[in-house]
C-alpha cells in the first residue's frame, strides 16, 4: 500500500477516534478534515523536499502540481484558497483553520496543526499532527 496513502487512512481514522460518537450531533463537511489531513501531508513532503515551510498556499499548491503528487485526498484547492482556511506558520510548527457554517446555521470550525517533520532516508514522519472539531453549539 502507498506509504502516503496509508498515512491518510491513519490521519482518517484518528480524526474518527478523537471525537466520541456522544458529541456528534450534526454531520460534518467531511470535505474540511480531508482537506486539513491532505494540506498536513503535502506540508510534509514538501518541508521534506525543500528543507522548509511552503511560502504560502500558492507555492504549495505549485509543489503539488508541478510534481503530480497524489496522497489519497483529492485537493479541493477552490475550498482550500477561500476566504474560511488560513494558513499559518513559524519555524516549528504549522496551524490551519477552516470554519464553515451547518445547515441549522452554526459555525464548525475545524483546526489543525503540525509540527515540522521527520525526513530520513527518504521517509517522512509527520510529528506532532492534531486535528480538533469545534462544531460551534451552545452548551444546554
Amino acid at each position: 500500500m502507498n506509504k502516503y496513502l496509508m498515512l491518510a487512512t491513519l490521519l482518517a481514522f484518528s480524526l474518527i477516534i478523537a471525537v466520541k460518537a456522544d458529541e456528534i450531533v450534526k454531520p460534518i463537511p467531511t470535505d474540511m478534515p480531508n482537506q486539513h489531513t491532505f494540506v498536513l501531508m503535502l506540508s510534509a513532503k514538501f518541508s521534506c523536499g525543500l528543507k522548509r515551510w511552503p511560502a504560502d498556499l500558492n507555492e504549495l499548491k505549485a509543489f503539488q502540481e508541478i510534481n503530480e503528487i497524489e496522497l489519497g485526498v483529492v485537493p479541493n484547492w477552490g475550498w482550500i484558497f477561500g476566504e474560511e482556511f488560513s494558513f499559518e506558520k513559524s519555524k516549528n510548527k504549522m496551524d490551519l483553520v477552516s470554519v464553515s457554517i451547518a445547515p441549522e446555521g452554526n459555525p464548525i470550525t475545524v483546526k489543525s496543526y503540525q509540527e515540522k517533520p521527520l525526513c530520513e532516508n527518504g521517509s517522512i514522519t509527520i510529528r506532532g499532527a492534531h486535528v480538533d472539531i469545534d462544531f460551534g453549539e451552545e452548551d444546554s
